[in-house]
């Protein structure tokens, strides 16, 4: 029997959890009795081996004072690097952009995310920024930081994602005028500075992320983001956040069929552009398709070849990164996809190391329930 160990996946599951996922988790798939679930695996299931123990890094961890399991990751970064910046100790932001610049170990979460999304995501916060503008005190750290370092991206992205939180903000009550006029006006103010930065950013794969959610944004653009989308999957093929954005917020005509045909082509896509990670963006895709989508579930449920792709991605994520989170992932989407057998074992190998971000206690109970009184699909 195959002994897998389990680390990865995207951030990412949000309060949807506790919410529309949770309830259509328990009640529209996996507890429904008058729907029969997906067939039981051909083949035995995997043997599972979790770590529990946070990755360390000790020389890294040195330079940069923490080290966190993924959810202390996911709960404390952003306030650590946003409190260095406030410091304006840019040496040591320039030292942490570098190190999730270069890839590694150091570069990922215990569940196999890109640091450099949340690095990054650090300055796309309301706290840096007025209505209709940033703050003062935040431009001039803005500047003294591009000036010390004249030659990184680091600073002009942290300025970009500044400016799309200004965007964001003032993205409410499009259909009056002059409130859709001022929104239009700080999504060309964001692209103007994306325009003129960009030869200095464009190597860093949050950079062609960014691009995308721009264009993804702008009413007036963003039915064209194919090219925007081709571009970044050459320059950063692998990084997640790319092709979540997509399935997030791509404009696609209404209904079903639409999407499911933009999630077929997406994970392909994932799949392609992780070749060492064999079916796991098959996993990462509907994972971060679900959590905009409550009927996901029942979608895959009712065609059976992309929940054996769903099941073995999940595997083939945990082959890479052996994490609890994910391990926690695995099982509530085995539980939503009627999967009894494989809930059963990655249960098994959870051992009570239950995470409540990504399922609530109702939701942990009506899975166990079930797998104890259901007989195998």
């Amino acid at each position: 029997m195959l002994n897998f160990k389990i680390k990865s996946v995207f951030k990412t599951f949000s309060r949807l959890v506790h919410s529309t996922i949770a309830a259509t988790a328990l009640f529209g798939c996996g507890l429904n009795n008058e729907e029969k679930g997906p067939d039981a695996p051909s083949q035995p299931q995997p043997a599972i081996t979790l770590q529990l123990e946070p990755r360390s890094h000790p020389e890294f961890h040195a330079r940069m004072s923490w080290s966190a399991d993924e959810t202390e990751f996911r709960n404390y970064a952003r306030p650590q690097y946003a409190g260095i910046f406030w410091r304006g100790d840019f040496e040591r932001l320039e030292i942490i952009a570098e190190v999730y610049r270069q890839g590694g170990a150091d570069a990922r979460t215990g569940s196999g995310l890109f640091k450099q999304l949340f690095f990054y995501q650090t300055f796309r916060g309301h706290e840096f920024i007025n209505a209709n503008d940033i703050k003062p005190e935040a431009q001039e750290l803005l500047a003294r930081w591009a000036e010390a370092y004249p030659s990184s991206p680091a600073p002009h992205i942290a300025k970009a994602k500044m400016l799309y939180s200004i965007v964001e903000a003032n993205n409410f009550g499009l259909d009056a005028p002059n409130q859709r006029a001022n929104y239009l006006k700080h999504v060309e103010t964001a692209q103007k500075q994306l325009s003129k930065i960009w030869p200095l950013i464009a190597e860093e794969s949050e950079a062609h992320n960014h691009r995308l959610l721009l264009t993804l944004k702008s009413p007036e653009i963003r039915n064209n983001w194919r090219p925007i989308y081709e571009e970044a999957r050459e320059k950063a093929p692998g990084y997640y956040q790319l092709y979540f954005n997509i399935l997030w917020f791509a404009p696609r005509k209404p209904g079903t069929k639409s999407a499911l045909t933009l999630l077929d082509e997406i994970s392909d896509d994932l799949v392609e552009d992780t070749p060492n990670e064999n079916m796991a963006g098959y996993a990462r895709a509907y994972w971060a398709a679900s959590q905009l989508n409550s009927n996901m579930f029942a979608l895959m449920r009712k065609r059976l070849v992309k929940s054996e792709l769903f099941r073995a991605g999940f595997y083939d994520v945990l082959e890479s990164y052996p994490d609890i989170w994910n391990a926690n992932a695995f099982a509530f989407y085995s539980c939503a996809l009627g999967d009894h057998e494989t809930f059963k074992n990655v249960m098994s190998a959870i051992d009570g190391n239950l995470i409540d971000d990504i399922w609530d206690a109702r939701t942990q109970q009506g899975c166990i329930e079930w797998a104890n009184n259901s007989p195998p699909a």
